[in-house]
């Protein structure tokens, strides 16, 4: 039997990335069982149990360190209670922490969290927040040492990872995430054509940026770079999917609401609206300073975006050496970058079929199910 922790999986790209998981799943004819432990959210406790796989529900933590505190509960109390009621031979946990200890049981952990491994992310957070991020550094510290795998998303994540636990690279592994099998109609039919068809006599441009807000999802930049449009001779629009209520982001609107500049919130979008906003926009802008990994990248790179990124270590580890990357510091650089392509339409539309093409390298979701399958069932660690 195979226990599955996905409880701190509520952010939309980890929350979607698991529902994924969790429909393989149910569409797996094996002879495993599986109990899920998944946060009492909409989504999840849609899920119903069948003859091999059984939900259990936990509570969501309420702010930093409620969330931690549950953290402590489910891997020092909920996950050895299961354990003990059940014959358990293998954890996979997706939230970066799995500290139950038992020999017989193979124990895997997927690392998610950039200020884990990334200092300088790290150093950069206020004091309160580096508290909490010690407080998990420590949790995985403990993690590290106790599971048998450490999955890691990306090239980049394994580089660094190894930079702060060289002594432990023998568990490492590395499975790149899937593009949801959701987007898969509208990229068939739909967002090809689009963007090979180039700008259509537009006279208005559309930068989004699929991100929650949080400090190093650098937000900030937004506002410069629509500052510098606006004395250019381009009229754009960026778009942005933040939820306003949490930490910052209402003085992120504020600031923009003040200096009257095109920078609209949709707000948190499921997967249909975001497929809508990937197919009519012209560029995904991603100014982030950190990821593990960046599922909106990939998803974009599928719908023919030409992707606006900065040149940072996660982003070339996913877009290749031929996407279009600036100086993460310097909106100047990236201001040309977006004026060169729109200056230049045949450019655009080749950059378009390169994403395309990138896009096909990252797995579906069955294949991607696949190879965590292979971890559960191989003998050696």
């Amino acid at each position: 039997m195979i226990l599955i922790n996905f409880s701190n999986q509520l952010s939309a790209g980890p929350k979607n990335i698991s529902l994924n998981f969790i429909k393989e799943i149910l569409k797996e004819d094996s002879v495993n069982k599986y109990i899920f432990i998944l946060p009492s959210i909409d989504e999840f406790l849609a899920f119903k149990d069948t003859k091999n796989v059984t939900f259990r529900f936990v509570e969501v933590g309420n702010g930093l360190f409620g969330k931690i505190i549950k953290t402590f509960r489910i891997n020092w109390l909920v996950i050895p209670e299961i354990c003990k009621n059940n014959k358990i031979n293998t954890i996979l946990a997706f939230g970066n922490f799995l500290t139950y200890s038992l020999p017989s049981i193979k124990k895997i952990v997927l690392l998610h969290h950039p200020p884990i491994v990334d200092d300088n992310l790290y150093e950069s957070l206020p004091i309160i927040s580096r508290f909490a991020e010690l407080i998990k550094r420590f949790i995985f510290w403990l993690t590290i040492k106790n599971v048998d795998i450490v999955v890691v998303q990306s090239s980049f994540m394994h580089d660094e990872l190894f930079k702060k636990y060289p002594d432990y690279k023998n568990k490492f592994k590395i499975i790149s995430n899937p593009i949801s099998s959701h987007f898969k109609k509208d990229i068939l039919t739909l967002a090809n054509n689009n963007k090979m068809s180039g700008f259509q006599g537009k006279s208005i441009f559309t930068l989004l940026y699929v991100s929650r807000f949080y400090p190093h999802k650098n937000h900030e930049f937004l506002i410069e770079l629509a500052k510098k449009f606006a004395t250019s001779e381009f009229n754009i629009e960026i778009l942005v999917t933040i939820n306003p209520f949490l930490d910052g982001a209402d003085k992120f609107l504020d600031a923009v609401k003040l200096q009257k500049l095109p920078i609209y919130n949709l707000s948190e979008l499921n997967q249909s609206e975001l497929s809508q906003n990937y197919m009519k926009s012209d560029f995904m802008i991603f100014p982030s300073n950190a990821e593990t990994f960046g599922n909106p990248i990939i998803e974009s790179l599928s719908f023919s975006l030409p992707i606006i990124i900065p040149n940072k270590g996660y982003a070339r580890t996913l877009v290749g050496e031929n996407g279009a990357y600036y100086d993460a510091k310097d909106v100047n650089s990236c201001f040309h970058l977006i004026s060169d392509f729109l200056l230049n339409e045949e450019k655009y539309v080749e950059y378009a079929d390169y994403c395309y093409t990138r896009s096909m390298t990252f797995p579906d979701p069955t294949t991607w199910v696949n190879q965590y399958l292979d971890l559960f069932n191989k003998d050696e660690i």
